[in-house]
C-alpha cells in the first residue's frame, strides 16, 4: 500500500490517528537527534582537516533520514562542503 494511502486509512480511526501522530513524533525526535550529531561529528572533522569524512557523516544521514527538513538541512551543511 502506497505511503498516502496507508495515512489517509490511519487518519479514519482514533487509534490509527494516534499512532500516526506518535510515528511522526518519533521521526522528529530521532532525526533532530541524528541530524544533530552528524553536524557536530561533521564539524569536529572539518577542524581536524578531515573534509573525506566530514561528508560521510552527512552523506550517511541522507542515506536513512526521511524528514525532508532534516534531509534540506544535510544536504546543505555538505553543499558547503564542497
Amino acid at each position: 500500500m502506497a505511503p498516502e494511502a496507508e495515512v489517509l486509512r490511519a487518519l479514519t480511526t482514533p487509534a490509527g490517528s494516534v499512532e500516526l501522530v506518535r510515528e511522526v513524533r518519533r521521526r522528529i525526535r530521532e532525526g533532530s537527534q541524528r541530524l544533530m550529531r552528524a553536524i557536530s561529528e561533521s564539524n569536529r572533522l572539518v577542524e581536524e582537516g578531515d573534509m573525506t569524512g566530514a561528508r560521510k557523516c552527512l552523506e550517511d544521514v541522507l542515506a536513512v533520514e526521511v524528514v525532508p527538513l532534516y534531509r534540506q538541512h544535510a544536504e546543505a551543511e555538505l553543499s558547503h562542503l564542497e
